[in-house]
């Protein structure tokens, strides 16, 4: 009973993760009721994406993400949430999680803590002088 338990578990965990996936014309099954520019969008300061939501089918107010935030759509084929604000990108090095980053930096900023930036003015200052 157990076994059959665990392998009615493992199927339907296996076959909800790969449900949503974008097939080709899915867009023509789908009926979007969406925002349609970013006025739509502002009174809830989010960022307006045209084809932004469901498998790209629809416009879609998206969060916005700043420098240093995480960006990946932790669950594969869900339309996203969030977005990168321009002009950051979202952008991985080496195998850390994406982050929002600006589109030339290497590596991307991560914020360290309070101390850090003044750490960084303090180091900054004595090598000026």
């Amino acid at each position: 009973m157990k076994t059959f338990l665990v392998c009615v578990i493992l199927t339907v965990t296996i076959g909800v993760s790969t449900a949503i996936v974008c097939r080709p014309n899915v867009c023509d099954t789908v009926r979007c009721i969406n925002p349609g520019s970013q006025a739509d969008c502002d009174k809830d300061g989010k960022v307006f994406v045209p084809k932004g939501g469901f498998c790209g089918c629809c416009n879609a107010c998206l969060a916005p993400l700043q420098e240093g935030d995480l960006c990946e759509n932790r669950f594969r084929g869900s339309p996203p949430t969030a977005v990168c604000a321009k002009p950051l990108v979202c952008k991985s090095f080496d195998s850390s999680p994406p982050r929002c980053t600006d589109p030339f930096a290497s590596p991307p900023f991560v914020p360290q803590s309070d101390d850090c930036e003044a750490n960084a003015n303090s180091y900054a200052n004595a090598y000026a002088n």
